[in-house]
């Protein structure tokens, strides 16, 4: 593993995007997959877990808890108030096992607000990357990008 990535080790990085919410894809771009993999840590979309607690709570014996049956109905009646005010976007993810030791996390924060939160968790942000350029233009740079004569990586 190359000093660098050693140095990064356990880190969190925050990938966001503007997205159209009339259209939300859960698609993970190429740009995000290489980012993970070069750090060597796990992609967490906060979305697909929001939208895992409000299909499964109380339907699986791991969602059953009343915290996941109260998340899903703050969810469900749009209360992102109460979301950030109960701080539950920390809360799943300190229960996510791919969280623990760095991660990039999609799809959170959206706001100022939720990017407060998120300084409480594990001692707040390690490193931040935002990302709002046009598709044609993150698929310019990955066709663009140097190959290592060495390792052709």
């Amino acid at each position: 593993m190359s000093s660098w990535k050693k140095s990064l080790k356990g880190i969190i990085i925050f990938i966001i995007r503007k997205i159209n919410l009339q259209s939300i894809s859960y698609n993970i771009s190429t740009f995000d997959i290489r980012f993970a993999i070069d750090l060597g840590v796990p992609i967490i979309n906060m979305d697909l877990i929001l939208n895992n607690v409000v299909e499964n709570a109380g339907k699986t014996e791991e969602l059953s808890h009343s915290f996941f049956l109260r998340v899903r109905d703050m969810i469900l009646a749009g209360d992102g108030d109460g979301l950030i005010k109960e701080k539950v976007h920390t809360k799943l993810l300190r229960l996510s096992a791919q969280a623990n030791n760095g991660f990039v996390l999609l799809n959170f924060p959206n706001d100022k607000s939720e990017a407060e939160v998120l300084e409480s968790y594990k001692g707040g942000l390690n490193a931040f990357v935002h990302v709002s350029l046009p598709d044609d233009i993150l698929v310019d740079i990955e066709e663009n990008k140097l190959i290592c004569g060495d390792c052709g990586r």
